[in-house]
């Protein structure tokens, strides 16, 4: 992926679901950048193990917002 355009960032950052081969990983989005073709990524800090993160670019059809919950009971009012 090479940038059109300066990252956006995301602040306050926002926790995410990142969509893995395996399922679903936790990740705090960070800002999201636009490649030349115009498709969005997002730079994600995930845990690569205890204790360890790196910053991955996410396609951003991958990455969905932590408070959503497909298949859960809405919590009534």
């Amino acid at each position: 992926m090479t940038p059109a355009s300066a990252e956006r960032q995301v602040d306050p950052a926002r926790h995410v679901w990142v969509q893995t081969t395996p399922g679903r990983q936790a990740g705090l989005l960070i800002a999201w950048a636009r490649d030349a073709e115009g498709k969005w990524w997002g730079k994600v800090a995930i845990s690569d193990a205890p204790g360890e993160a790196s910053l991955q670019l996410i396609d951003s059809s991958l990455i969905a917002p932590a408070s959503t919950q497909t298949g859960v009971a809405e919590t009534p009012k």
